[in-house]
């Protein structure tokens, strides 16, 4: 499952001793990217995408395990987390934003390069306004303060009668996630508005399949990863096109209104950057339709 995984457990694990591991090991790591996000900013964007994978895992395992601890401290934490994905997110769309434009400069043509460079400039402005709003939350929520409230929650849990192994929440939290999914699969001519709510519902399964996998037949496990994970990719392409498109839209009629003679030079790259993105959307929901029954019959298998 890659670096950064869910330590491996199995259904006869003790429910509690598996949440806390699921919880307090993603954790630990956030806290790590997050100091290095605020103290290093743009040193290495790995820190954001990190700060914001292990922030939804961490979330997803307070969910899965909330039934087994007061709401009182269970929220606090699942705020912090929340937060903490959405401040991260912000900053991850711009680094994307910037990547994906450095990398199409080397390729574009030249009446496009004017639209570059004003388009990296102007996603340079709004990371560094997502910095600020990350440092403020840092101010606010130390990563000691999440820390803290970490242990808090994990002091409090503990299993129930009709919850005491890892593999008795098999039936009440994975299963619901993959079901989930399939029934999104079987939407016919999705929109992309639809795609994007498959894409989120797959990768909380995801993340939910990947704390269950030793309680389930390992190749039953792999392979409905490795589905989600063929699906969180493709729809990953298909949703950084269509917020590329919209981000563009936005600040064509910004530019258009307030200074329309300024619009002429940028003009042509944009059409040309909104043009390839349209081609992605496109063929990536081409591929998403292509590989659906396949998906389907992967993820079935987790539901029964």
């Amino acid at each position: 499952m890659g670096s950064g995984s869910p330590p491996k457990l199995d259904s006869e694990t003790p429910v509690d001793e598996a949440a806390r591991l699921l919880i307090d090991t993603p954790i630990r790591r956030l806290r790590r990217h997050y100091n290095r996000a605020v103290d290093q900013p743009y040193a290495n964007s790995e820190d954001i995408h990190q700060l914001r994978v292990f922030s939804r895992r961490a979330g997803a395992a307070v969910k899965a395990f909330s039934s087994l601890a007061p709401g009182a401290d269970r929220r606090p934490l699942a705020r912090a987390l929340r937060d903490l994905r959405g401040v991260a997110g912000q900053a991850r769309d711009c680094d994307v934003f910037i990547d994906s434009l450095q990398r199409w400069r080397e390729v574009a043509p030249p009446e496009a390069l004017p639209t570059v460079t004003f388009l990296i400039g102007y996603a340079q402005g709004e990371r560094t306004a997502a910095q600020r709003a990350l440092e403020r939350l840092f101010e606010a929520m130390p990563p000691k303060e999440l820390g803290r409230r970490s242990k808090r929650f994990s002091k409090r849990l503990s299993g129930k009668a009709d919850v005491e192994k890892l593999g008795d929440l098999i039936e009440p939290v994975l299963r619901p996630r993959i079901a989930s999914v399939l029934d999104a699969l079987d939407q016919e001519d999705p929109t992309t508005d639809q795609l994007h709510a498959v894409r989120i519902r797959g990768k909380r399964a995801r993340y939910t399949l990947e704390m269950f996998a030793g309680c389930i037949e390992k190749q039953t496990a792999r392979r409905g990863l490795e589905a989600l994970a063929e699906l969180q990719e493709t729809l990953g392409s298909l949703n950084d096109s269509a917020v590329t498109l919209a981000r563009l839209e936005k600040l064509q009629q910004r530019v258009e209104a307030s200074d329309p003679l300024l619009w002429e030079s940028p003009k042509p790259g944009f059409e040309l950057l909104a043009a390839s993105h349209r081609e992605n959307q496109f063929a990536r929901a081409v591929d998403y339709r292509s590989h659906r029954e396949i998906l389907r019959d992967r993820l079935a298998p987790l539901r029964d």
